[in-house]
This record gives C-alpha cells, sequence and structure tokens, in this order.
C-alpha cells in the first residue's frame, strides 16, 4: 500500500524539506507538488484519492484563509497546515469543528517529523483498515477530472439509500455530482455546519469514510435505477 500525499507551498526549498521528512518516514511515499493554492486544486481533481494535503500557509495574508476553506471542502483526506503564523486559533475560528493539523514552521526540526509521522502512520492505518482499490484492476469512473474505481453496491447500502431522507437523499446526489461542502450549501440554503451533519451521517450510514465513495455509491444507485 503507498500513502499519497500532495504538497503545496509556493517555495521550492520548503517543498523539498517536505519531500526529504516524507520520505525518510515512509519511502514508498508518493508525493504530488504544487507551487500555488489554484495549482494544488488541480492535482487534488486530478488524484481525487489523495491520502494528505500538506498546505503551507501564511494565515495573516489576504485570502489565506479563503484558500485553506476551499482545499478543505475539496481534498477528502486528511490535512496539514504549516505556517509561519503561532496561533492556531485562527484557523479553528475560520473553520470550526475541522480536523487539521497545524504546525508552525518555527517548530524544531525534531517536532515537525514527529507530527509528519503521525499524519502518514494515520494515513496507512485507514488504508489498512479501508484499501484503497487497483483502479488497473477495476472500472473506472470520471469523477473531478480523476479516474477512480467503481464501487461495489450491494443489497444493504440500496435499502440505505432508499430509506434517507429527503434532504440526505439530496446532499448525497450533489456528493455524486462532485460538489463541495460550500456548493451544497448555496444550493439548498443550508448552513455549513448542517451540510457537514447530513455528510458525516450518510458517511457513517454507508460504513466508509471517504465522500468520493459515498458519491460513487450514488452514481452506481442511479446506474442501476436507469
Amino acid at each position: 500500500m503507498i500513502v499519497k500525499v500532495l504538497i503545496i507551498d509556493d517555495h521550492e526549498l520548503v517543498r523539498a524539506g517536505i519531500r526529504l521528512i516524507l520520505h525518510d518516514i515512509e519511502p514508498t511515499i508518493k508525493l504530488f507538488e504544487a507551487a500555488s493554492v489554484a495549482q494544488g486544486m488541480l492535482e487534488i481533481q486530478r488524484e481525487p484519492t489523495l491520502d494528505a494535503v500538506i498546505m503551507g500557509l501564511a494565515l495573516q495574508k489576504e485570502n489565506s484563509l479563503s484558500s485553506l476553506k476551499q482545499i478543505n471542502h475539496m481534498a477528502d483526506c486528511q490535512l496539514v497546515v504549516i505556517s509561519p503564523d503561532k496561533d492556531q486559533a485562527i484557523i479553528e475560528r475560520a473553520i470550526p469543528n475541522s480536523a487539521i493539523t497545524f504546525i508552525p514552521k518555527s517548530s524544531e526540526a525534531s517536532f515537525i517529523h514527529r507530527q509528519l509521522k503521525t499524519v502518514v502512520d494515520r494515513c496507512i492505518d485507514q488504508l489498512k483498515s479501508n484499501p484503497r482499490p487497483d483502479v488497473k484492476s477495476t472500472a473506472k469512473y470520471r469523477h473531478m477530472g480523476g479516474y477512480v474505481p467503481r464501487v461495489e453496491l450491494t443489497e444493504d447500502m440500496i435499502d440505505i439509500i432508499n430509506n434517507l431522507t429527503r434532504r440526505q437523499k439530496e446532499v448525497l446526489e450533489l456528493l455524486a455530482a462532485g460538489k463541495t461542502n460550500k456548493q451544497i450549501c448555496a444550493t439548498l440554503g443550508l448552513s455549513d455546519g448542517t451540510v457537514k451533519n447530513h455528510v458525516t451521517a450518510i458517511l457513517s450510514m454507508f460504513g466508509v469514510n471517504r465522500r468520493t465513495k459515498a458519491a460513487l455509491l450514488a452514481r452506481e444507485y442511479e446506474s442501476k435505477r436507469a
């Protein structure tokens, strides 16, 4: 199993340093890189089965929190922010109840190494409990600009979808269309917290922890009905 991580930072030296640490932690890790948030979004679209995104971000800069929110919505994986700022509360106020790992750039190298090792270990545990299917040996769906494998829709899952509330079905349909939480909020006129609660409930009922898989299940369901 290979952990896939995207590094987003506008400084090549920073990306190189993170690269060295990650390869020291896990030599087989597969890394993707982007020098800007816009490039990072394209990489997420091309590679929707990322296990983690590590993002260099100066929180005090204009549009930084907006960029962070966009990446947080798009990336269905662990998110790490490495910042010259030390106030993690800025993130917590901007994105309440998020599970973002925050690492100040001023931290000692050993601390940064430990934090990133914890992230990589979580990715490995996740892959062990929920293996990523082999794309080469399965049918492929086009999703968010990248290819992801077809999932098996069981009778139990069909029953789950049939018994979803009207609102949950609406949220699931938008997930299947590749919409972010923000876009779902705008479409349905719901708050971010309400949408997150619906998405969490849907993932829990399906027994999955990636919104991409829930979206694929919904697509498979619709294809069987057609």
